[in-house]
């Protein structure tokens, strides 16, 4: 019985390892995605769009910063979450 409980801990784990890349790559995405959206508005600005320097552009990007603030909160929320329980099961397979 308990060579079933390691083995679904180790499936545990490896779910985990997955949903924790997945975490780290939202996180990532999120800072990768505004970046680009502040160069794009900077270049546009620079080439004088008259949206992009104005009152549009400004809320556009802090909208863009508040969705991203949260994707990337959702992404670390997971990767660390998903530690946390990699540590709870991996200690546990170590006291057997």
């Amino acid at each position: 019985m308990s060579k079933k409980k390691g083995k679904s801990a180790q499936q545990q784990i490896a779910e985990l390892q997955l949903k924790r890349r997945s975490g780290l790559i939202k996180v990532i995405a999120a800072v990768a995605g505004l970046t680009v959206l502040i160069i794009v508005k900077q270049n546009l600005t620079a080439a004088g769009v008259a949206w992009a320097s104005g009152e549009v552009g400004s809320y556009a990007i802090f909208a863009a910063a508040l969705v991203a603030a949260g994707f990337a909160g959702y992404g670390s929320r997971d990767w660390y979450k998903a530690g946390q329980k990699i540590e709870q099961l991996q200690s546990g397979m170590r006291k057997r």
